[in-house]
């Protein structure tokens, strides 16, 4: 199913305002970049998979892994948000449960996750 439209971060200038003034939460699996546009509107994500992770369908089915997570924690995000991930090299071999966990503690950590 995926992420919406409206809930994918798309243009470039998008996530270079969520590096430059998002706040960062570095863990094993990824790095994340929050940043609060204050609009109000729904958040958005953006992925980053780089070539270092492997071959196109590796890093292709760790893109759509980490959409089926967002897509899940997606309604306990506060709206306003940008969140871009950056996937680290340990993610492509996690498994599925442990890659949600992660993902959770660190939007936690940057205090972009209520329950």
């Amino acid at each position: 199913m995926g992420l919406k439209s409206e809930n994918r971060l798309r243009r470039r200038a998008d996530f270079l305002k969520a590096y430059e003034e998002g706040r960062a939460v570095r863990g094993r699996l990824f790095s994340l970049f929050i940043r609060e546009r204050g609009d109000g509107a729904t958040p958005r994500v953006g992925l980053t998979v780089t070539k270092r992770l492997g071959t196109a369908v590796v890093r292709n089915r760790l893109r759509r892994r980490l959409r089926e997570r967002m897509r899940h924690a997606l309604g306990a995000i506060p709206p306003g948000l940008d969140v871009v991930i950056n996937a680290k090299p340990d993610a492509v071999d996690c498994p599925s449960d442990e890659l949600a966990r992660q993902l959770i503690a660190s939007l936690r950590k940057g205090q972009a996750y209520r329950e």
